[in-house]
């Protein structure tokens, strides 16, 4: 229900109000001459456009237009997916691509194959480290994951301080 006057009357004019509200509206047509010349106005308005309106007559039937419709929205769906690719060049492309994938990853893995040791050769480190008072070797076998630490007085610099010892003060 519309609570704008000129909405009601317009309603009333055109048949859509209940009755109740329809009297409602009379009565307030037949008291107020605003609305008996609003009214009059609307009723001239629907007149007119009743008389000089022009027909309009299809040459076509309904299901023609709709099918023509329809036959553009399925135009614009294919032309927004894009073509289909049957160019031969694109398989070839493809075709390269996976084979430049391919070569990429067995480089890596050669070039990492080489970073690792190999277990059939067992690989054996030997350090030897001398100073003043110590001297230290160092065995590493990885093949048994095995670091060994000798430690020793070093025989040389043992020499000099005993002969340092024996001087007279």
């Amino acid at each position: 229900m519309t609570t704008n006057p000129q909405h009601r009357l317009q309603a009333y004019l055109d048949g859509e109000l209940p009755v109740g509200e329809a009297r409602d509206v009379e009565a307030w047509i037949a008291g107020d001459a605003e609305a008996q010349a609003l009214a009059q106005e609307l009723r001239q308005t629907v007149a007119t456009l009743r008389h000089n309106e022009l027909p309009a007559a299809l040459t076509e039937s309904r299901e023609f237009y709709w099918s023509h419709i329809r036959r553009r929205i399925h135009a614009e769906a294919a032309r927004e997916t894009g073509p289909a690719r049957h160019h031969y060049a694109f398989g070839w492309r493809q075709l390269l691509a996976s084979f430049a994938g391919v070569s990429a990853v067995f480089a890596f893995l050669m070039l990492s194959a080489r970073q690792i040791p190999s277990p059939a050769a067992p690989v054996a480190d030997e350090v030897e480290a001398v100073g003043d008072q110590v001297q230290a070797v160092t065995f590493h076998a990885s093949a048994a994951n095995m670091t060994v630490v000798y430690l020793q007085n070093n025989p040389r610099a043992s020499a000099p301080d005993a002969a340092a010892d024996s001087l007279p003060e």
